[in-house]
This record gives C-alpha cells, structure tokens and sequence, in this order.
C-alpha cells in the first residue's frame, strides 16, 4: 500500500489516506477500514477521534485569527476549542513555562490563579458607600429604564452609565476633602445599579402582558412580592451560571467586560478627564430632556401656572407636532386624514418630539432603527387599517375608538348640553321626557273632566 498521506482540509478534519496505523495515547490501536479515515480537528466531535461533521454546524476556523472574525460575523457560534475574542486580545495558550494549557486546567486551578493574580485584597471594594450609592443611582436609573420601556418596549443597560455617574459623582467629592472611590468601589456601585436597572424587566414585560390582558391593575403589594421572589431567583440562578460559564469555561461577559474597559480608562491619568467630560455630556442630555418632559406635561404646567402662579389658563409644549393640523380640520380649513377610511387618530399614529425615542434609535444603529420603521408602517399604516374597515379588528369597549365623544387633538372639548330655561315646564302634551313646553300648548286634562 502506498505510504500515508495527511491532507488537512480547509476548515476541516484531517484526511488520512495511505498506509498508516492509528493509535491512541493508551496504546490502543483503532481499525481504519479500507486505508482512509477522517480525523477530528475542532476538538468538538462526538466520536472522538474521528469526525463527525460538527465543525461545520460550530463554524470552526483552522487559526484563531479567522475564528475571531467568524464569532464577528456569526456571534451566535461558539468554539470551546479555541480562543475567542477580539483580534487585538490574542493570548498563548497558556500562562507561562511550566504551566498546563487554558482549556486544560481545572476549575479549581483557575480559581486559584485568579486569587495569586488578579485578586486585590488590599483596596476597597464593597463599602457601605459603595452600596448606597448603587442603591441611589439604581433607583434613579430604573425609573428612567421604566420609563424607556414604556415609550420603546425594550430596556437598556445602565452598567456603564452607572460607572461615569459614580466616577464624576466622587471625582467632585474628593475635590471638597473626601477620599476617592476606589476601581473596585466602582465596580460593585455599577454591579449594584445594574441589578436594580434590570429589576425594571418584568414591569415592562410580563407584568404589563399580563396586565394588558386582564384589563386590571395589579396592587403594588403584589408586584412587590413578584419582583423580591424573581430577584432572589435571579440571585441564585446567576451564581451557579456565573461559576459555569464565566469561571470555568472563561466565556466573555460582554457588558461586564465593556464596563471594565471603561473602568480601566477612567482611573487612568489620561482618562480622568475624558471620564469627566462624559459625564458633563449626561447631565446636560438629561437636563434638556427633562425640561422638555417637563414643559410638555399638562398635568404639572396647569398645577405650576394655574394653582401656584395663579394664571387664569396653562399652556404646555404640544406632545404631538399635528395638533396644529388637526386645529384647521376642526375648522374645515384642511381635509381630516384618513387611512382605508380610518381616521388617524384612531390608530394612534401622530409625530411628536420624543427624544427618549431619539436615544434609543441612536443606541440601536441606522439599521436596526430603519427595519422597526419599515416594520411600523407596514404594521400601522397598512395592514391594520384594511383589517379595520373589514371589520377582521373590532374595538374593544372603553378604547379611543369606542369614544365618539373624545374631543380631537386642538379642539375645546365636547360641549355641555344646554339647560332649559327656568320659566319652561314639561310638555305634558308630550310622551318625552326630554320635550320642554313653551307655554303655548293646551293644559292637560283634568281627572273626570
């Protein structure tokens, strides 16, 4: 028989074919019929040595260089077997001369190593002002996620902007004589603040469903009860998953990882004053979109201008941008817009300045942000209005559709009905209730008479 060949295939198992004997490393030896077999390459295989196709369902890649831009590309395909990581974070495989491979070492050798390395026993990490000023930038951060919620239907991630808070908040302080926050004090801050950003998930999801489906509002005590039950879940779930996944396997934590990065930026020299400068950049975005929420609140303008100033009437910023169009439709001055015969406001379709949207399509990307506008309109603006006049969507009492009384966006609101003067009596000629009498009809006819 001819000698033996090795061919490896590209982003593939090893082809042997030729005279040769295969042995394992207890000195077994396999039996290779016929002088040709496939050898396992991606360390993935379930049948070991041999190949059984995996790599291709894995999308494994012959060189690390290449595996990290297939994880770019394709980020749902994961490869125990090699490195995976941003090309710039190459590393050996393994930590020094002496020392067994990454993928080889034990649970317990990487948790020690972590504690020789990595591990600062001597800083400051979860101290009482660590924990209370999570607490405080948690609270304000989830009512802002809840709110985001409400107007997107997604919520964000505020581990980052709990760390350029707590860094500008304690930069100032240690300006006034108090001691600065130590990078591990930061840490828990952020870790603190996430979780209580993350709380908000289930008011925005399930709850809302549930609520949206019921037509009722749950009490607060049992919400309450709901989110300490599935925060304490959480809490025991992420401890075994956190030891599996990121201690043992060494997977990345992306927003961990992005808040690190961060972290390791602004306690440097040259990132002190970048880190300052972001957090100028929130407050001032904050403060311009609270004052906008806040002008455009009629609730509270009328309370400021009318019970507080005195003012006879209160004006507000418009929420939506064609209250000034539906003003001359009022009027007869412009048609009323429709869409397959349905009037617009009845499907709740109106422009309005509302920068939380602004911030969310910004974080999702142009991308992202045009498929869910194609989506809306394709939804909103056709679909549901043929469904609508043939009668597919019926609306539900108590909605807007259901009110004819609702006064339009720019109208005065429907008129009171007028009373009957004073001097007028029932009809009594008259089987209604409602016919008044001017006096001129006949008097009623007497008992017996």
């Amino acid at each position: 028989m001819a000698e033996a060949i090795i061919v490896p295939q590209e982003h593939g198992p090893y082809h042997i074919k030729g005279d040769f004997r295969l042995v394992l490393s207890d000195g077994t030896e396999l039996d290779v019929e016929g002088g040709e077999t496939w050898l396992c390459r991606c360390g993935l295989s379930s049948m070991k040595p041999f190949c059984d196709s995996t790599h291709r369902k894995s999308g494994f890649r012959c060189d690390n260089a290449e595996m990290v831009e297939q994880i770019a590309r394709f980020p749902r395909v994961r490869d125990r077997a090699l490195f995976v990581g941003d090309p710039d974070d190459i590393v050996p495989d393994d930590f020094g001369p002496g020392l067994p491979r990454i993928r080889d070492w034990t649970r317990e050798q990487k948790d020690r190593w972590w504690f020789q390395n990595v591990f600062r026993g001597d800083m400051p990490q979860l101290t009482l002002r660590a924990a209370a000023t999570g607490f405080l930038l948690g609270g304000v951060l989830s009512a802002t996620n809840l709110y985001v919620a409400a107007k997107t239907g997604w919520t964000l991630g505020v581990g980052l902007t709990s760390v350029i808070l707590a860094f500008a908040m304690f930069r100032i302080l240690s300006r006034l004589g108090a001691r600065d926050m130590t990078i591990l004090e930061n840490n828990c801050t952020q870790s603190i603040a996430t979780a209580a950003g993350y709380m908000t998930m289930p008011l925005t999801s399930g709850i809302a469903a549930y609520m949206w489906a019921t037509n009722a509002v749950l009490p607060w005590w049992q919400i309450m009860c709901f989110n300490v039950v599935l925060s304490s879940m959480g809490v025991l779930v992420a401890f075994p998953m956190k030891r599996r996944f990121i201690n043992d396997e060494q997977h990345p934590f992306p927003e961990g990882r992005a808040c690190g990065v961060v972290l390791d930026a602004l306690y440097e020299s040259a990132g002190a004053a970048a880190g300052m400068y972001k957090a100028r950049v929130l407050a001032a975005a904050a403060g311009i979109a609270g004052t906008i929420g806040v002008l455009s609140g009629e609730n509270i303008m009328r309370m400021v201008q009318q019970k507080w100033l005195g003012l006879a009437s209160a004006w507000h910023l418009p929420l939506s941008l064609d209250g000034w169009y539906y003003a001359l439709a009022d009027r007869g001055l412009a048609p009323l817009p429709r869409l397959a015969g349905v009037d617009l406001r009845q499907l709740a379709l109106s422009p309005s300045l509302d920068l939380a949207m602004i911030g969310a399509g910004g974080l999702m990307g142009i991308r992202t942000a045009s498929s869910l506008l194609v989506g809306a309109i394709v939804n909103f603006a056709i679909i549901v209005p043929i469904m609508i006049t043939a009668g597919q969507i019926v609306p539900r009492s108590g909605t807007i559709a259901k009110r004819p009384s609702t006064p339009p966006p720019g109208s005065a609101g429907p008129r009171a009905p007028r009373r009957a003067p004073r001097n007028r009596r029932r009809c009594p000629s008259s089987a209604r209730s409602t016919s008044w009498c001017p006096g001129s009809c006949p008097a009623p006819p007497t008992r017996g008479g």
